[in-house]
């Protein structure tokens, strides 16, 4: 009896959400290329966090020309800025703007030149804390293809 219940709470422990097993994700919508410069757009979620996204910080993992964030743009009821390390920082206008528990906010953009970088995000709440830091990979390379008749097509498969 005792092993069973160790086995339930266990098991209850590793599915109740918590602060401390908050999720957080950056999702990358779209680009838009514009000469050398290329805009990504992306949303943010908080899945399941009790305390709310207020804050948005992206810091380039190689501060590289090429991957130093040269403009961005907000969601609605969100400010931008660019950071001295070449990063952005995003933050909510009013608490009422940060991001709940199983909500997402679209709208947000960067530019930079070229279309490949890496960053460290920053999630954090209203009183500026860290909730969560991640690594995102933005690619933006679009993959190519060649017009082909069905006949061509079947052709291939003979």
């Amino acid at each position: 009896m005792k092993k069973c219940f160790l086995i339930l709470a266990v098991a209850a422990m590793a599915v109740a959400p918590t602060a401390a097993f908050a999720t957080f994700s950056v999702i990358q919508d779209s680009c838009r290329t514009t000469g050398n410069e290329v805009t990504t757009y992306f949303s943010v979620v908080n899945f399941n966090s009790p305390v709310p996204v207020c804050d948005l910080h992206f810091i380039p993992e190689n501060p590289v020309p090429g991957c130093i964030i040269i403009g961005c743009a907000s969601a609605a009821g969100w400010t931008c800025g660019l950071n001295p390390a070449g990063g952005v920082d995003w933050a909510a206008l009013t608490p009422a703007d940060c991001i709940t528990a199983g909500h997402i906010k679209r709208g947000f953009s960067f530019t930079l030149d070229p279309d490949f970088c890496c960053y460290l995000v920053q999630f954090t709440g209203p009183n500026h804390e860290v909730l969560h830091e991640q690594e995102e990979c933005f690619n933006c390379v679009h993959v190519g293809t060649e017009q082909k008749t069905w006949s061509n097509v079947k052709k291939l498969f003979r």
